[in-house]
């Protein structure tokens, strides 16, 4: 599955809205809104917006954020955004830096030049690969596409 299957970014590929997936697992887990948002280290409201806005879980917490938000859930991030090849590897973010490294270097980009077509500053991150979870998923996303790999491979 990639970007270019889904309609808006912000749903699966039959149009369910993550946010659904979201409050379904939510739901599923036994957990209230409120609850969860403690568990992680979220506030209500913010928490309210990720089950209520579509776009609220790629674009207004960072990848950390979401990591905490699945481990309160007892869930791996992927659950809510669909599913990966079972036959593929999972990417570390060192892994994802080494692509983009690879990346600029082989299309003899400046970072700069990198950053103007994914539309996200990323530099800190070739030196900090744990600066990724500062992102959020959209710019995990860009990032992804434009060095040729599936986001959901490196959601962690």
């Amino acid at each position: 599955m990639t970007d270019s299957d889904q309609s808006n970014g912000t749903s699966d590929l039959q149009g369910i809205p993550y946010r659904i997936h979201l409050s379904r697992m939510r739901e599923a887990s036994g957990l209230g809104p409120d609850a969860l948002a403690r568990q992680a280290g979220l506030s209500i409201q913010r928490y309210s917006d990720l089950e209520n806005c579509d776009g609220d879980l790629t674009a207004a917490i960072s990848l950390g954020e979401l990591g905490k938000l699945s481990k309160a859930l007892g869930i791996d991030p992927i659950c809510i955004f669909g599913s990966i090849d079972g036959g593929s590897e999972r990417l570390s973010y060192a892994d994802l830096i080494g692509k983009i490294k690879s990346h600029i270097t082989e299309r003899r980009l400046r970072i700069d030049d990198f950053e103007k077509k994914i539309g996200y500053s990323v530099e800190s991150a070739l030196s900090d690969p744990s600066s990724i979870t500062t992102w959020n998923l959209d710019c995990l996303r860009a990032v992804c596409v434009e060095v040729g790999l599936d986001w959901h491979l490196v959601l962690i």
